[in-house]
């Protein structure tokens, strides 16, 4: 591929993870990850690959996720790919149904794999956080 196939493969790929997140189908998220791949969630224990294999990594079963990625940056450099993205995220507590919205600055290892970017470590910062009640006096 070239850099701009490439660049647009990244972008796919993390829009389409961004996708299975929102659908709640953490059986998918695996696929998104190299096998040695770390996801390192704010406050969370880092999740292997095969930790989110197992049908239970604690973020997803606790919460339902809406998310979406804004890329921001993308540097390819061989067989790796760094992206910056910025994240808003609404969380909803399935116990309690509250509501969370959460903005992050996100960034990706991307690693080329088998001919597909996959993702070999992913981490984010929480830059803001609204719970539903803090929207609605802000709006009166």
């Amino acid at each position: 591929m070239d850099k701009q196939q490439d660049e647009q493969a990244v972008e796919d790929l993390l829009h389409r993870y961004s996708q299975a997140i929102s659908a709640s189908r953490s059986d998918l998220i695996p696929d998104f990850y190299t096998t040695d791949a770390l996801f390192m969630p704010e406050g969370y224990k880092p999740l292997t690959r095969e930790t989110l294999a197992g049908g239970n990594p604690t973020p997803f079963i606790r919460n339902k996720y809406l998310i979406s990625f804004s890329i921001e940056n993308v540097v390819i450099d061989h067989h790796f790919a760094f992206v910056n993205a910025a994240a808003q995220t609404k969380m909803i507590d399935l116990k309690n149904g509250g509501e969370t919205t959460k903005l992050s600055k996100d960034f990706f290892v991307l690693q080329e794999y088998n001919e597909e970017w996959r993702i070999f470590r992913y981490m984010f910062n929480n830059q803001k956080e609204q719970t539903a009640p803090e929207r609605i006096k802000q709006k009166q």
